[in-house]
C-alpha cells in the first residue's frame, strides 16, 4: 500500500478528512470543495499529531523535493506548518 494512501487511510478513520459530493464545503474564500480537513482534532492528541508531522516531512525528503522553507495557511494549519518545518530544520512563514 502507498504512503499516501496509508495517511489518507489514516485521515479517515480518524475522522479528520471528509470527502462528501453531496456537502460541499464553502471555504472563505468563497471556493467550493468536496474535501474537508479538519486539524483541530490532532491538536489534542501527540500521536496523531506526531503521525501528520511525520508524514509531511518524510514525504519531502523521500521524494526528493526542494524546499527551503515551510509556508502555512493561518488557524488550523499552523502546528502542522511550524513541526514540519522544526523537523526538516527550515524557516516557517505563514
Amino acid at each position: 500500500m502507498s504512503e499516501k494512501k496509508n495517511y489518507v487511510d489514516f485521515m479517515l478513520s480518524i475522522n479528520h478528512l471528509r470527502i462528501d459530493f453531496e456537502n460541499i464545503v464553502t471555504w472563505d474564500s468563497g471556493l467550493k470543495s468536496p474535501i474537508y480537513v479538519d486539524n483541530r482534532g490532532s491538536l489534542s492528541d501527540f500521536s496523531i499529531r506526531n503521525m501528520i508531522y511525520e508524514y509531511m516531512a518524510n514525504y519531502i525528503k523521500n521524494n526528493a523535493i526542494a524546499c527551503d522553507v515551510i509556508v502555512a495557511a493561518p488557524i488550523a494549519g499552523l502546528h502542522i506548518g511550524a513541526s514540519v518545518a522544526h523537523i526538516l530544520r527550515v524557516p516557517f512563514v505563514v
